[in-house]
């Protein structure tokens, strides 16, 4: 009996993309994990559309994991086309983050070796918009939050909408 492994990449390729399409990432972690081949085929499926929540025990987390992942994996980078936020919890994803946190000592580190000069913007520059300016084939963001209104993403994107292009390169955002 022939098994997954045994179709042809093109076949795989349409398999991740209908899963994909489907919004299917629990199927398309596994994929990921089942070989070294089915990971080279699955995971740009699985970063096409990325959704970041925020649990309240660490909040910032999955966005840092996500920048460190899109750092260290540019072509992953390029793989998303959408990414939603999911319920800010009040957060305001300043930048600098609290460097006592050996996790955010990494993340700058990462950060500062892939040319992200923190100095040339205010204090304030937003996390966030370090990672937006990471995703150069993004066409959708979603931000779904329960503040009244998300003004520091929004002012903080508008604010480096010249300098990156943020805005100008998306088909929709929603709110």
């Amino acid at each position: 009996m022939a098994g997954l492994t045994d179709l042809s990449n093109e076949l795989l390729v349409i398999i991740a993309s209908f899963l994909a399409a489907r919004k299917d990432s629990l199927a398309l972690s596994k994929l990921c994990l089942t070989s070294h081949r089915l990971l080279a085929i699955a995971q740009p499926a699985l970063y096409s559309s990325v959704r970041l929540s925020n649990p309240p025990e660490e909040p910032l987390r999955p966005m840092k994991s996500f920048l460190l992942t899109v750092l260290s994996q540019p072509e992953l980078a390029k793989a998303t086309q959408e990414l939603s936020f999911i319920n800010d919890n009040h957060l305001h994803y300043e930048w600098p983050i609290r460097l006592d946190e050996s996790y955010a000592i990494g993340l700058f580190a990462a950060i500062s070796k892939a040319d992200y000069d923190a100095t040339s913007r205010n204090d304030r520059s937003p996390l966030v918009v370090a990672l937006l300016s990471r995703l150069p084939n993004l066409k959708h963001i979603c931000y779904t939050a329960e503040v009244p209104l998300p003004y520091i993403l929004l002012n903080a994107t508008f604010e480096m909408q010249e300098e990156i292009g943020i805005l100008s390169r998306l088909e929709s955002f929603h709110l």
